[in-house]
């Protein structure tokens, strides 16, 4: 019985009754070699995406503007930068080491307060003032930490 209702899914997906199957292969976007890690990336368009990642004392946000990625500067000098997370253009969120929290309005990159010092694994938002952060060590449970802006 799986086999069939996998096979009706796929003949379903076939006739145009669901998404495409995805085809092409991977590409390497741009040589990262240099930068360190790159842990996350979103973006509102396809145009229009950030990658965030970097070495322990120095994180990094990469953009892609549809043409290149380059190194966004004026983001202050944040340690690694773990998640990235938005609701368009301009309302982004990034969480990283040591509860680093920034936050883009469209126009500046500016440091957001946390209450936490552990480091936050991940940010997303459901509204402006709904956002969630998560982190912590991972070595204990009391080291865990879930923040709500």
């Amino acid at each position: 019985m799986r086999r069939v209702v996998i096979g009706l899914c796929f003949l379903a997906l076939s006739a145009g009754c669901g998404p495409p199957p995805v085809s092409g292969e991977w590409v390497e976007a741009f040589d990262a070699a240099e930068l360190g890690w790159l842990l996350s990336t979103w973006g509102p368009a396809s145009d229009d995406r950030y990658a965030v990642g970097g070495s322990l004392t120095d994180g990094l946000i990469m953009h892609y503007d549809g043409a290149s990625w380059t190194r966004l500067t004026g983001i202050g000098d944040p340690p690694l930068l773990n998640w990235v997370h938005g609701l368009g253009a301009d309302d982004i969120f990034v969480v990283g080491a040591g509860g680093t929290a920034l936050h883009f309005d469209g126009a500046t990159w500016s440091t957001m307060e946390t209450p936490t010092e552990e480091n936050l694994w991940g940010v997303w938002a459901a509204a402006p003032d709904d956002v969630y952060a998560v982190g912590g060590r991972g070595a204990a449970r009391i080291d865990a930490t879930i923040n709500h802006k």
